[in-house]
């Protein structure tokens, strides 16, 4: 009985370890995703000859994007440590390995 308890147990901890590492895999998509039209909107705001309200425009944009890298960057960290939360706190006997590359973000 017991031992089916903490297979139970495991089971859990390891689905919450793979919805958190699902959760983080989006969180990088999305980062490169916002990374990649921060460039082109420099991009565009570096061309000559727009007017002075689109380059404010952009200029806003260009911050807007920046914030949710920097920000994506903050909740990346914040993830990676709660999955290695939730593989610590299972089953003693059952330790889940909860290793991610920690080289996603430079």
């Amino acid at each position: 009985m017991t031992e089916h308890i903490g297979n139970t147990e495991a089971s859990r901890t390891f689905n919450r370890i793979q919805e958190l590492r699902n959760w983080n895999d989006f969180l990088l998509s999305s980062r490169a995703c916002c990374s990649g039209d921060l460039d082109v909107v420099k991009s565009l705001a570096d061309n000559a000859g727009l007017s002075p309200y689109i380059v404010a425009c952009l200029g806003s944009q260009s911050a807007r994007l920046r914030g949710y890298v920097e920000s994506s960057n903050a909740l990346h960290d914040k993830m990676r440590n709660a999955i290695d939360l939730v593989g610590e706190s299972g089953p003693i006997d059952q330790k889940l390995p909860t290793d991610i590359n920690r080289s996603d973000i430079p």
